[in-house]
C-alpha cells in the first residue's frame, strides 16, 4: 500500500513538463527507471485521465449528467468547448501515457521482459483508441522521436486503426510467451500479474474496435476469449485516502455542484420510464463526497464485462437479425452485472428484467434496448459518447443550437507549438467527424 501512494503521489503530481522530462529521452537507450515503477504509473496516468477528463465531457454530452455552473455549465451547453478545455487531457495522454509507454518498450525489448511489453502494447492499442476516437487524426508515427519529432505529423485514424489492431495482436503474442524474464507483480495495479486476464482484455479490448467498424462476425469470434465475469473487469480500485482518491471524487469534492445527476437528463427519463426505480435511487445523489457511486475509493474501469456482454448482443443481432439464447443470455447479463456494480440484491434484477419494455422476449429484442440497458449500464464511461456517434442514438436535443459535439478540439498547446497541427479554427466538432462516424 505504501509503494501504491507514492506512485500515485509521485504521477498525479509531478510538475515536469514534456520539454524537461522527455525531448532529450535517447530513444535507443533504456531509462535507469524500473520497469516495475514505470508501468504503475502508466497506468494510473491512464486511469485517472480516462475517469477524469475523458468520463467528465462525455457524460454531460451524452446527457447522463448536467452541467450546472462554470465550466460544466459551458461545457454542456458546448461553448465552452474550445482548445483550452483539452490541454490536459492531451498533455496527460501524450505526456505521461503514450510517451512513457514508449520509453518503456525500449527497456522491457532490451531486456526481454516479454509480459511487461504486451501490457504495454494493450495500454498503448487503448490509449491510441481513446485519442482518435475524439480527435480523429492523431500524432503517432512521428511522436515519440525527442528533437527529430518536434512537429510530428497527423496521421489518419485508418492508419491509428492498423496500429492498434496490431499492437493488441503483437501484445498477446508477447503476454503468452514462455520465455519472459521478468515477472509481472504487484507493479500492475490492474491485475497483479494474472496475465490470463490481460489476454481477456485484449480480446475484448479487439472487439471494441472492431465495433467502430461494424464488424460484426469478428466479434462473434472472440464470445469465448473475452471476460467470465465482473471481476476480471480491467480497471483499479484507487486507495482512497488523500490524494489517492478517485477521479469524480476529487472532482465532486472541489467542485461540489458544478456537474449534477439532474430530472432533466435523458439517461434520469429514461431510468423513469422503464421503472428502473432501484438503479435510479442508488445514482441519484447529490454529487458530493458522500454519493454512494462516486466513492473515495471507486473502482475505475477501463473496459468492463458488462461492456463485453452488450458488444456481443449487439453484433449477435446485426449478423442473425434476432438473438439466439446466448446472445440474449448476454443482453440480460450486461444489465444483471450493472446492478451486481451497484451491490444491489437480486430481486432487484429480476423485477427489473420482467418488465416488458425491458425484456420484451428473446425474438423482440432490438438494438434500441441493447443500446438503452448499455447506456444506462455504462454510466459515467467515455464509450457511450462513442456509442451515440456510432448509432445516432440515444436520441438527444442539443442542450444549446441544434446539432451535438461530434468530436473535440485539438488542445491550444498542440495548436501553438505543433506546426503540422491543423490550422487553428479549422476543426468544426459540429460538422468534422471522425472517420469511423459514417
Amino acid at each position: 500500500m505504501k509503494k501504491l501512494l507514492l506512485i500515485i503521489s509521485l504521477a498525479l503530481f509531478s510538475c515536469n513538463s514534456f520539454f524537461e522530462d522527455d525531448i532529450g529521452l535517447d530513444p535507443n537507450n533504456a531509462t535507469s527507471v524500473p520497469i516495475q515503477n514505470r508501468l504503475a504509473s502508466i497506468q494510473l496516468n491512464l486511469v485517472d485521465v480516462y475517469g477524469g477528463e475523458f468520463s467528465r465531457l462525455s457524460s454531460l454530452l451524452t446527457q447522463q449528467v448536467e452541467g450546472l455552473i462554470r465550466a460544466c455549465f459551458t461545457n454542456y451547453n458546448y461553448t465552452g468547448i474550445t482548445p483550452e478545455t483539452f490541454n490536459t487531457s492531451w498533455s496527460t495522454i501524450y505526456e505521461r501515457v503514450l510517451g512513457e509507454i514508449y520509453s518503456s518498450k525500449i527497456q522491457c525489448g532490451a531486456g526481454n521482459a516479454y509480459h511487461h511489453l504486451g501490457i504495454l502494447q494493450i495500454l498503448e492499442a487503448l490509449t491510441l483508441m481513446m485519442a482518435t476516437d475524439v480527435w480523429d487524426a492523431i500524432p503517432y508515427s512521428e511522436a515519440f522521436q525527442g528533437l527529430n519529432s518536434i512537429n510530428a505529423s497527423f496521421d489518419p485514424q485508418s492508419e491509428i486503426y492498423d496500429n492498434v489492431f496490431q499492437l493488441i495482436e503483437v501484445g498477446i503474442e508477447n503476454l503468452n510467451n514462455p520465455l519472459n524474464s521478468v515477472e509481472v507483480e504487484h507493479d500492475d495495479l490492474f491485475y497483479s500479474g494474472n496475465i490470463n486476464n490481460w489476454i481477456k482484455a485484449a480480446h475484448v479490448l479487439k472487439a471494441r474496435a472492431l465495433l467502430r467498424f461494424e464488424r460484426y462476425s469478428e466479434i462473434l469470434e472472440l464470445r469465448d476469449l473475452g471476460f467470465d465475469s465482473p471481476d476480471q473487469n480491467l480497471g483499479m480500485s484507487y486507495p482512497g485516502s488523500e490524494a489517492a482518491e478517485s477521479p469524480w471524487f476529487r472532482f465532486n469534492r472541489d467542485r461540489t455542484g458544478n456537474i449534477e445527476w439532474s430530472s432533466r437528463s435523458h439517461l434520469h427519463k429514461l431510468m423513469t420510464e422503464l421503472n428502473d426505480h432501484s438503479r435510479l435511487e442508488s445514482l441519484d445523489q447529490p454529487f458530493n463526497i458522500n454519493h454512494p457511486y462516486f466513492t473515495a475509493n471507486q473502482f475505475q474501469e477501463l473496459i468492463s464485462f458488462r461492456e463485453f456482454q452488450f458488444i456481443i448482443a449487439e453484433a449477435e443481432l446485426k449478423v442473425n437479425g434476432e438473438l439466439t439464447r446466448d446472445g440474449f443470455n448476454s443482453y440480460l447479463a450486461g444489465i444483471e452485472s450493472s446492478f451486481q456494480l451497484l451491490n444491489l440484491p437480486d430481486t432487484s434484477f429480476t423485477n427489473y428484467v420482467a418488465n416488458i419494455d425491458v425484456n420484451p422476449g428473446r425474438n423482440s429484442i432490438t438494438l434500441d434496448h441493447i443500446l438503452d440497458q448499455k447506456y444506462i449500464a455504462l454510466f459515467t464511461n467515455p464509450e457511450c459518447y462513442n456509442d451515440l456517434r456510432r448509432n445516432d442514438y440515444p436520441l438527444l436535443i442539443a442542450s444549446r443550437g441544434s446539432t451535438i459535439p461530434v468530436r473535440w478540439e485539438y488542445s491550444q498547446a498542440e495548436y501553438d507549438f505543433n506546426s503540422n497541427a491543423p490550422a487553428i479554427g479549422s476543426i468544426n466538432i459540429f460538422e468534422d467527424k471522425v472517420a469511423w462516424d459514417k
